[in-house]
């Protein structure tokens, strides 16, 4: 083979790899597959989803941030 076709193969190794990994990080949070491939930002999507979920979900922080936001507010003046 030549040179050119050993790179060839390696980028399209490269983007296979990348694409199992993206379609295991979609899986691993949402819990299932997609039939097609998962983009760049459909992975990007899933972590960001999962992060606001999870802290939205967190009762104590949403009650710490909801307080210092109200005192904020007291100090503010118009």
């Amino acid at each position: 083979m030549s040179a050119e076709t050993d790179v060839a193969l390696m980028v399209e190794l490269e983007e296979q790899i990348n694409q199992r990994i993206r379609d295991g990080i979609y899986t691993a949070i949402n819990g299932y597959t997609t039939a097609s491939p998962v983009s760049a930002a459909m992975a990007q999507a899933a972590v960001a989803n999962s992060v606001k979920a999870n802290i939205l979900s967190d009762t104590g922080f949403i009650a710490e941030l909801t307080r210092r936001i109200g005192q904020k507010m007291q100090n503010v003046t118009y």
